[in-house]
């Protein structure tokens, strides 16, 4: 099984669907928070305050809870944010981590451009967004992750990189 982690805008989207072209199973943890917020009867723009929430009242591995039964060896996770998620799954599978990177100011303009619900419009919500994605713990993932895709590129360069990545992996 494979974990995908990477801040907000670094391009993990670009990389599951190169995956998912290649027929590889994905499992969203963002999409069980997404159906969690709707089950709340909250708008999507609320998901990352329900992430926080489901943290606060089940503990940091929450969201993995939400998916684990959804998973088999051979899918794709995405949307890691800490070490706790990482044991939940291991306690079924071998796991190893690609984490995907790109630097914050890639990062924010991608995601003003983007303009997904919840998706912040100025430095400032932006910098707060990743402080609080930094305390679910993300960055000891980053630091333990098996593999690194750097996307500073474009949408068609940073695609080719993942497919490469994704064929000489699974082969």
């Amino acid at each position: 099984m494979l974990c995908v982690v990477g801040m907000p805008g670094c391009g993990k989207s670009i990389f599951l669907t190169a995956a998912s072209e290649l027929g590889y199973c994905i499992v969203s943890m963002g999409d069980a928070v997404r159906e969690e917020t709707e089950k709340r009867g909250l708008p999507p723009d609320r998901h990352g305050e329900i992430a926080r929430i489901l943290r606060e009242e089940q503990g940091l591995a929450a969201v993995a809870y939400l998916v684990v039964e959804r998973i088999t060896p051979d899918c794709i996770i995405d949307g890691i944010r800490g070490m706790p998620e990482i044991e939940v799954f291991l306690q079924k599978y071998p796991v190893e981590i690609v984490a995907i990177h790109a630097s914050p100011s890639t990062r924010f303009c991608r995601v003003q451009k983007r303009k997904r619900p919840g998706d912040p419009f100025s430095w400032d919500e932006f910098t707060e967004r990743d402080a609080r994605e930094l305390k679910f713990g993300i960055g000891n993932v980053f630091a333990l992750a098996d593999y690194m895709l750097v996307n500073e590129s474009t949408i068609e360069d940073f695609m080719k990189v993942c497919q490469t990545f994704l064929e000489r992996r699974f082969q």
